[in-house]
């Protein structure tokens, strides 16, 4: 529907109309700016999917940032973890026949 005083000017007139020149800047941007780059992906993932609150997104990028050498750094980072003891013994799964 078009507004009554739309409706009572000439056909020709053009009007001036304010417009936002950008959107309000997002405080989730800020907050990934200083997650370690090879976590971005998952920290905006996380957070943007979830509809997380911004303390609980602040303290998961403080995670990130304590443990950013725990996580891959890329899909070819397989490196030795010292945290973990790994026994030598290879475990198999047994098939049963019914």
């Amino acid at each position: 529907m078009v507004p009554q005083h739309f409706l009572n000017t000439q056909a020709n007139s053009i009007y001036q109309v304010d417009v936002q020149s950008s959107p309000p800047p997002d405080p989730m941007d800020d907050i990934a700016s200083e997650v370690p780059e090879h976590l971005k992906v998952l920290f905006l993932t996380t957070v943007k999917d979830n509809h997380i609150f911004i303390t609980l997104a602040s303290d998961l990028k403080n995670l990130f940032q304590e443990h950013s050498s725990t996580f891959a750094s890329g899909p070819t980072d397989i490196c030795y973890c010292d945290i973990l003891q790994h026994d030598s013994m290879i475990l198999t799964q047994v098939t049963r026949i019914p």
